[in-house]
């Protein structure tokens, strides 16, 4: 899809897109196709940005995405709105560690990623949480 199409979506044919692209990425990552994981971080980027760049930054439309049955669609979109609904994105993943939804190294993965952005997470704030998963 052209980036061009993109601009022509109603926000909930994006945040439909993102999903998809999403799902689509989750059967790339466990079919081993890092090219094809590559290209659709890209097609997901581009949605993000669109979103982001609507009246109102509408990455918080992707928050629908937070009850998607698949992981990687939800962890996606935490990914994405981080930004506009950091404690909502914080409280989604701390879901997903407890119910021991993702491996010991994606959490990992995971708890670095939004540890990083420190002004947001204060440091190592989810490393107590992976810890007591761990035992």
């Amino acid at each position: 899809m052209r980036l061009s199409a993109l601009v022509q979506m109603s926000v909930e044919a994006l945040v439909d897109r993102f999903a998809a692209l999403a799902m689509a990425q989750d059967e790339a990552i466990l079919d081993d196709d890092i090219g094809e994981v590559n290209r659709l971080f890209a097609k997901i980027e581009a949605v993000k940005t669109e979103l982001k760049t609507r009246p109102g930054d509408q990455r918080t439309a992707l928050l629908r995405l937070y009850e998607h049955p698949n992981l990687q669609v939800r962890l996606k979109a935490a990914e994405a709105t981080l930004a506009v609904a950091p404690e909502k994105a914080r409280k989604m993943l701390e879901v997903s560690i407890r119910r021991r939804e993702m491996p010991a190294c994606v959490c990992g993965r995971w708890m670095r990623a939004f540890s990083s952005r420190s002004e947001i997470w204060g440091g190592d704030a989810l490393r107590p949480i992976l810890r007591s998963q761990s035992r």
